[in-house]
């Protein structure tokens, strides 16, 4: 896909496009999935919801969710020019606030690239990302940034059906591990993996719900 950005909307990285690779095979096994509602949690240019909306969920509507008002906009931009604004719908608000009700408890899957990234450490990255990129889309909070994650994780427990899947990024194994144990405390989760990136980063969380 060929997707616009502009300031104010982070840059999709390669590594992202895993996501709807592990989504991808989870509808593989199971096919239910891929018939149920979708959703994107701090969607961007709109780049899980659109890649869900293609290969993951043909079936399924998808929803996606950003509190920038840039980013909702490039993402509606984005839908519209891949000619599937009719099945994905972008809503602003701070993670599962702005969607329907009825969508509760009905998802196929949660997908998500949220601010990972401590408050602290934002000033130390590269000169091209703190110039041109979203600080709201980095800046996951102080010491662990786990704050972010963990509202993806709590939003997912509730919008998931039986079995849904979910998929979120991160910054790295130590951040992985304490969001695994979150998760596990919580006890909405089963088949919890930590899986790496295309440079064997341990990148991702995955997950059904129990």
């Amino acid at each position: 896909m060929v997707l616009a950005v502009q300031l104010g909307v982070l840059i999709p990285r390669p590594e992202t496009e895993l996501l709807i690779d592990f989504a991808s095979a989870a509808v593989q096994r199971l096919p239910e999935l891929g018939a149920r509602p979708w959703v994107d949690l701090g969607t961007g240019s709109g780049a899980l919801a659109l890649g869900a909306a293609r290969s993951v969920a043909p079936r399924g509507h998808v929803w996606a969710v950003d509190l920038s008002d840039t980013a909702v906009r490039v993402a509606r931009h984005n839908a519209a020019r891949l000619g599937l604004g009719h099945r994905v719908s972008v809503l602003q608000g701070s993670w599962a606030d702005p969607l329907p009700e009825e969508l509760r408890g009905s998802c196929g899957g949660v997908l998500s690239n949220p601010p990972y990234i401590a408050h602290e450490t934002l000033s130390e990255l590269q000169a091209e990302v703190t110039r041109h990129e979203p600080w709201l889309a980095l800046d996951g909070g102080a010491g662990e940034a786990l704050g972010c994650l963990q509202a993806v994780t709590r939003a997912a427990a509730s919008l998931l059906a039986p079995g849904g899947f979910l998929a979120v990024e991160m910054g790295g194994r130590s951040q992985a591990e304490r969001l695994v144990q979150d998760m596990e405390r919580q006890g909405f989760f089963v088949d919890i993996e930590i899986r790496s990136d295309y440079a064997g980063i341990a990148r991702f969380v995955v997950a059904h719900r129990a």
